[in-house]
């Protein structure tokens, strides 16, 4: 079996740069979109899960094409940092809650607290996708990278030009 051809025009992925942000890129070195590229070069159209969870297959297909190593692809969704970040991508576990907000308490003795169990929830993520970015990064053609912690709500400020992050809309060249 022949392993699949390399992309001759793939640039390199930003530190801490989000997946879907990088693939915006390689797309448009071809003057395609992200669905283009995905659908009918590596037969995927989930297009929903490149940030949070993207399937194994996808990451292999993409190592393949690009040669940017699997763990470093993994590593531009949020499935790549659990458990560091977060506990769990999954939003059914009933203890999420409690471990998150116990598991480093020390003024709290574990007599007196009051457990809760909420489920549905995660830490960190969203209901919906947060498209926020720097202005002066995506007006910058040399970076126009999207980072990945910048769809969390933890992130207001880039911490290279100080600026509040601000919502967009596009594609890379041509950002609103």
């Amino acid at each position: 079996m022949k392993s699949a051809p390399r992309w001759p025009l793939h640039p390199a992925p930003k530190e801490g740069e989000a997946l879907s942000s990088w693939l915006n890129r390689v797309a448009a070195c071809y003057q395609m979109d992200v669905h283009e590229l995905l659908a009918h070069d590596l037969g995927h159209s989930q297009l929903d899960d490149l940030d949070t969870a993207p399937s194994l297959s996808l990451l292999t297909a993409l190592c393949q094409r690009s040669g940017v190593e699997l763990e470093r692809l993994r590593s531009m969704s949020l499935a790549g940092w659990v458990p560091w970040l977060l506990d769990s991508l999954d939003d059914s576990v009933p203890a999420a809650l409690e471990t998150y907000t116990f598991q480093c308490a020390v003024l709290l003795p574990k007599r007196t607290r009051k457990v809760r169990s909420i489920t549905r929830w995660r830490a960190w993520l969203p209901s919906q996708t947060i498209r926020r970015a720097c202005p002066q990064c995506l007006n910058d053609p040399t970076n126009q990278a999207v980072l990945l912690v910048w769809q969390l709500p933890l992130m207001l400020s880039c911490p290279q030009h100080g600026c509040w992050l601000e919502s967009y809309w596009g594609m890379p060249g041509r950002y609103l």
